[in-house]
């Protein structure tokens, strides 16, 4: 292991130094006698291993043991400040430029044990079934198709609509009448070849049906985008928590944007009964949906893009593990109709949930387990 500095500032103040690898925190650290000073310049050479470390030290700092600098790098590591340069250099120069703002980003989030380069590995080796690619699900596609997820199923009824150019961009005019599937898969094959991409033209009319496409595609992660008929999301959600794989839900109300995650074996499930006194919403919406409103789409372009980008950023977590899920065994209620700040409702797991409850069989999810401990 050669532990190397990320990019970031730091500078020497009164019996300590100052660093900053986010703005939004600055870091101070004592140092009386200049030594963690004269680590942080080494470390920025990222020439040497713990052993070397000490011995460039122990000229000007006797002092200070190789136990010294075993808990300093330790320390530095916890507060995200290094990576190990062994675990970089895995791209090859095309990918390193083609996820430049990829590596980028995660690379605040990496550590000793996990670089960004690894995260953007596991992104490639992902497997992602979208069960619908129309409003929500196209967003999410694009999105998906930008982290370099490696492999897409897609599932949808629908064909092209004029209706649709409001919200959903990855169709065209000349698409109308086309299958949905048919174009959202030539469209990520033209973006990039490298995806894997597969299409499934389904109508779920009953749980079984959502399980089976689970069942047969054990994907990674399952993005939720399909609002109808009645029951879909009880549906999704008893087929990914038996399969153990993580999901995420995105749709909105009238002025309400909504979003909730499950980790199976981890978070409460969407069938985990909610302790809630206030019950005006759910008869709000029940009397909407009896007159039919509630079936009106209002999800204009920016309501898409914003709940699009939003479940593609908990996927992300869950696929790379760069933090732990923030919307699993929770509802995220997005307020379209004043400032778009995020309101979350913790969902606590119920023993007695007949779908995650402690006597039914939870399969561990093997693709999220580093998404649980945040990498």
């Amino acid at each position: 292991m050669i532990p190397v500095l990320k990019p970031l500032g730091w500078e020497p103040i009164e019996a300590g130094v100052r660093i900053v690898l986010d703005p939004r925190e600055s870091i101070q650290l004592a140092d009386e006698d200049g030594s963690v000073a004269a680590l942080l310049t080494l470390l920025a050479e990222g020439r040497h291993d713990v052993d070397g470390l000490h011995q460039a030290l122990n000229s000007a700092f006797p002092a200070v043991s190789r136990e010294d600098v075993r808990d300093a790098i330790g320390a530095l590591d916890e507060l995200r400040l290094l990576e190990d340069r062994d675990r970089t250099g895995d791209l090859t120069e095309t990918e390193r430029l083609r996820h430049f703002s990829n590596l980028a980003f995660l690379r605040t989030f990496s550590h000793l044990e996990v670089s960004a380069e690894t995260m953007v590995r596991r992104l490639q080796t992902s497997h992602v079934l979208m069960l619908g690619v129309g409003g929500l699900g196209s967003n999410v596609l694009q999105n998906l198709c930008g982290l370099g997820v490696g492999r897409l199923t897609l599932v949808d009824r629908d064909d092209v609509e004029p209706r649709n150019f409001a919200r959903q961009f990855v169709y065209r005019t000349q698409d109308i009448g086309r299958a949905k599937i048919e174009r959202a898969a030539e469209w990520v094959r033209e973006f990039d070849p490298q995806i894997e991409v597969r299409t499934v033209r389904a109508d779920f009319t009953d749980a079984a049906g959502v399980a089976e496409v689970v069942e047969s595609t054990r994907p990674d992660a399952v993005c939720a985008a399909v609002d109808d008929p009645t029951g879909i999301d009880d549906w999704v959600n008893a087929a990914c928590v038996r399969a153990g794989v993580p999901f995420v839900r995105g749709g909105m109300t009238v002025t309400e944007g909504v979003i909730w995650s499950v980790l199976p074996g981890r978070s409460a499930c969407y069938a985990c009964p909610i302790d809630s006194d206030d019950s005006s919403g759910r008869v709000g919406n029940s009397l909407l949906h009896q007159q039919g409103v509630a079936r009106i789409n209002r999800g204009a372009g920016p309501v898409a893009t914003l709940l699009g980008s939003l479940v593609s950023f908990e996927i992300l977590r869950f696929l790379t593990g760069f933090t732990a899920p923030r919307y699993a065994g929770a509802t995220v209620v997005l307020d379209l109709a004043g400032d778009c700040g995020l309101t979350i409702n913790a969902r606590p797991r119920q023993p007695d949930c007949p779908v995650c409850g402690s006597e039914q069989p939870v399969p561990e999810p093997e693709a999220a387990e580093a998404a649980a401990a945040g990498g």
